[in-house]
């Protein structure tokens, strides 16, 4: 069954939050060209979220929706809420090949499960045909591998968590994209595992950096910039990493970006908590009525028999970006 199917990515919270602060962020990336002029490769799934998204407001008119779930091609031809988007059918390693890399273009992968050789085959077809100015997204399941269970699976009862993992992760991904510096503690934390994750992008990543760059004089040589790293929690912890790739010779655009000056920006290996707080419509409406808050919460209007800080601040940073659902029911 095809995810979309199980799941409806427009309406998760979560997800919808994270897909506007990303069309926030690349709107930045105009310094290279505008946004019209570049082409969005996606995972549409029926609902074609980040594609209604990103055609509506960033007005990009050349779009590629991969669809792995080959036999309902009609289901997905259907759902497509614009005539400018183009569906392929087939896996990822086998759809990118078939896709023109003839301009700059933004790709979210957005996949439902965790890291595995799939989407380090995907970066290498990706980087290898990538255009200065393109922007590389992921996003994977970041639920990190237990203990218990890796012992279980291995049937290893005196291994290390750290040893299993590595096993795990070599199954998985290979040998030579195994991080050096994994751990010893918190391994069961998503956040530790996803930062094992980021290093293994990161290790594809400089693997083909390196191939283009090895026959290219300076000037032409491949850099990339990390720009956005997410986590968030929509039923299961989730992670998104995003990068820039450019020549050196772009250098002087990559910086009138200014990626950094973006409150949600993260270059390193911290991400943004997207937390979204737990509150009912009614509670949101006050909320909303009162953002944006300074450094003092004034409780006369948010008592704090209704509202805790942590829920205060999590709104308050991404009010904004907050879907604004509304249940109708029908006598």
């Amino acid at each position: 069954m095809a995810s979309g199917d199980v799941i409806n990515y427009s309406i998760r919270p979560a997800k919808f939050v994270e897909r506007r602060i990303i069309r926030d962020m690349l709107i930045k990336i105009n310094r290279f060209s505008a946004l019209e002029k570049y082409k969005y490769i996606g995972f549409g799934s029926k609902y074609f979220a980040d594609f209604s998204l990103f055609h509506k407001t960033l007005h990009i008119n050349e779009m590629v929706s991969i669809e792995g779930d080959v036999e309902n091609e009609e289901k997905y031809n259907f759902n497509k809420p614009f005539e400018c988007i183009d569906v392929v059918m087939g896996l990822s390693n086998d759809a990118l090949p078939k896709i023109s890399y003839d301009k700059q273009f933004i790709a979210w992968l957005d996949y439902d499960y965790g890291i595995d050789t799939t989407m380090l085959n995907d970066i290498g077809i990706i980087v290898e045909n990538i255009v200065s100015g393109s922007v590389f997204i992921t996003s994977y399941n970041a639920i990190a591998h237990k203990v218990g269970r890796l012992k279980q699976e291995f049937n290893q009862d005196n291994s290390s968590h750290k040893e299993l993992l590595t096993k795990k992760l070599t199954n998985l991904v290979g040998e030579e994209y195994i991080p050096g510096n994994i751990p010893t503690n918190g391994l069961s934390k998503s956040l530790t595992f996803s930062n094992i994750v980021r290093d293994i992008f990161n290790l594809k990543i400089n693997n083909a950096i390196s191939d283009k760059n090895s026959a290219l004089n300076n000037e032409d040589k491949w850099c990339y910039k990390q720009i956005m790293y997410f986590h968030y929690k929509d039923g299961a912890d989730m992670a998104t990493i995003g990068w820039v790739f450019y020549q050196k010779k772009d250098e002087e655009k990559i910086e009138n970006c200014e990626f950094d000056t973006n409150e949600f920006f993260r270059g390193s290996d911290s991400p943004y908590s997207i937390s979204i707080p737990n509150l009912t419509v009614k509670e949101i409406n006050r909320l909303q009525n009162v953002m944006p808050i300074g450094d003092d919460i004034d409780r006369e209007q948010l008592p704090e028999s209704l509202y805790s800080e942590e829920d205060i601040r999590s709104y308050s940073a991404i009010y904004k970006y907050y879907p604004s659902f509304m249940n109708v029911d029908i006598a």
